[in-house]
């Protein structure tokens, strides 16, 4: 059974444009510095969102490097996407 959190993420998915879907299923394990190059964005934002859990990621090991799924790193694109909506920052 699905939490909410959860059902937001399915939801988000399913509006993904299939130009952006990766042929692996977005179940590719992604690097933080991957991440970044993904979003056009800095390092350090990637590692903010993570550490704030504004983007979904996975930690290995104590203090160690954070791993995403790409289809949560595009969820959160899709999530946090100003476009036509007006918008709101996500550097909050």
């Amino acid at each position: 059974m699905l939490n909410a959190l959860d059902k937001g993420v399915a939801i988000m998915i399913a509006r993904i444009p299939d130009s952006l879907m990766d042929s692996r299923g977005n179940n590719e394990v992604l690097t933080s510095a991957e991440v970044a190059d993904l979003l056009k964005v800095h390092l350090s934002s990637v590692r903010r969102w993570s550490r704030t859990g504004k983007l979904k990621g996975y930690r290995l090991g104590k203090g160690g490097d954070w791993r995403f799924l790409r289809r949560d790193v595009l969820a959160f694109l899709y999530s946090s996407s100003n476009v036509g909506r007006g918008g709101e920052d996500i550097d909050d």
